[in-house]
């Protein structure tokens, strides 16, 4: 695509301007350009002749000034943003994620793609808010990870939030607190990290191994609720199949999340 003149863009994890020039050793993505990996960067973005504006344009890779630091966009929101040095005051930003320009010293600010939450939200292998799980009982908290439990699903509310949660409160005396949900789990506040999400349940059960010759192992694909239950499934399995020389090796342990 065609990227305009100031405009900010995202590559590979990366914050980049698109300015007005002609020199290619100034470009920062000229070793992309320049061997034409035409999927992401077609030859006829760069080059004059070939642009819509008629005006040839390097990318330039925008510099970081000082260390991220958070921003606080309302009392109850707050993001970490990180600051850029920009190449032109000409400036075009992407709807999201968030960002400010900062005109006095040409500078802008942009909100880091992974925050505290986001990285708690891995680690915790955290699913997106499903309202029918929650229903069946399934285990819920919140985007940063504390526990939450919901007493009503039909709250009568004027402004579409149905919910109501106790949510864990990891402060120095621990108790719940009331909050206030859409049906799709977004908290009343603009809070992301209050956002519900569906915690894993951790599961087990006891799978059985097979020797069919000298180097060649098998799982017979079924998980068995207890060990006594996989190791009498296993000697009947062996006598059905005693013509084949299948050999019972062991019963093992298996643990996963869903």
């Amino acid at each position: 695509m065609e990227r305009k003149i100031g405009e900010i863009f995202d590559y590979n994890g990366e914050w980049y301007q698109c300015i007005e020039g002609y020199n290619c050793t100034d470009c920062d993505l000229r070793n992309i350009i320049c061997h034409r990996d035409i999927e992401t960067f077609p030859f006829n973005i760069c080059v004059g002749a070939y642009r819509k504006d008629n005006t040839s344009v390097i990318f330039k890779k925008l510099e970081k000034v000082g260390e991220p630091y958070r921003r606080w966009l309302s009392p109850s929101n707050n993001i970490m943003v990180q600051r850029y040095r920009l190449y032109g005051r000409n400036v075009i930003m992407p709807d999201e994620p968030y960002m400010y320009f900062n005109a006095i010293d040409n500078t802008i600010e942009i909100e880091l793609k992974q925050n505290k939450e986001d990285m708690k939200e891995k680690k915790l292998n955290l699913k997106p808010f499903d309202i029918q799980k929650a229903r069946e009982g399934k285990p819920v908290c919140t985007r940063d990870g504390r526990k939450a439990r919901i007493i009503c699903y039909d709250r009568q509310s004027d402004h579409g939030f149905p919910l109501v949660v106790l949510v864990e409160n990891t402060g120095a005396e621990k108790d719940e607190d009331v909050h206030f949900y859409r049906a799709n789990g977004t908290a009343a506040t603009a809070e992301r990290a209050q956002d519900l999400m569906m915690l894993p349940e951790k599961k087990e059960g006891w799978i059985n191994i097979y020797n069919a010759d000298t180097t060649f192992r098998y799982v017979d694909g079924r998980v068995y609720e207890t060990k006594d239950e996989a190791v009498k499934e296993s000697k009947e399995e062996v006598e059905k199949e005693q013509r084949e020389k299948n050999e019972y090796i062991d019963t093992i342990r298996v643990e996963w999340e869903e």
